[in-house]
């Protein structure tokens, strides 16, 4: 299947409570459509927006483009959430930071790893990730854990 949008990465860009800028890059899984793409775009921003308090202002795909200058006053770009994941194929580890987490997802006592399967925004973000990303091989890809982390892995 071809994107009717020509991308096989997804940039966004967040910015924290001081406007400090931070980033993150996924490859894009094929869609049959640009409106699959959008539609599924837009799941997944929406469930990274759930787990984080940065504010998405810039989306790069095939055109640039801002997409808010208000920004969240509790957003932290060094609190980030790590994605540990691996190819379906190779089976090859591989994590994904995402910026600006929202603090209190952790449930579990004891750990920096979020229940993803809470039936709530945790679970959600894994299921969208895997649907619209894939491994840096290009393959489907099954999430194994989302925990918090520091500054930079």
């Amino acid at each position: 299947m071809t994107n009717a949008v020509p991308t096989t990465r997804l940039s966004l860009t967040y910015a924290d409570a001081s406007s400090e800028l931070s980033s993150m890059g996924i490859n894009s899984n094929q869609f049959i459509d640009n409106a699959a793409f959008i539609v599924a775009r837009a799941e997944l921003e929406d469930a990274i927006d759930a787990v984080t308090d940065g504010t998405l202002i810039k989306r790069e795909a095939s055109l640039p483009a801002v997409v808010d200058t208000k920004f969240n006053g509790a957003g932290q770009r060094e609190l980030k959430l790590l994605i540990e994941y691996f190819d379906d194929v190779s089976f090859k580890n591989y994590s994904q930071e995402v910026p600006t987490a929202k603090l209190g997802l952790v449930t579990q006592p004891n750990s920096d790893y979020l229940d993803i399967l809470d039936g709530g925004v945790n679970q959600a973000l894994v299921t969208k990730y895997e649907a619209f990303a894939i491994s840096p091989e290009g393959n489907a890809l099954t999430v194994t854990g989302v925990k918090y982390i520091g500054r930079n892995i």
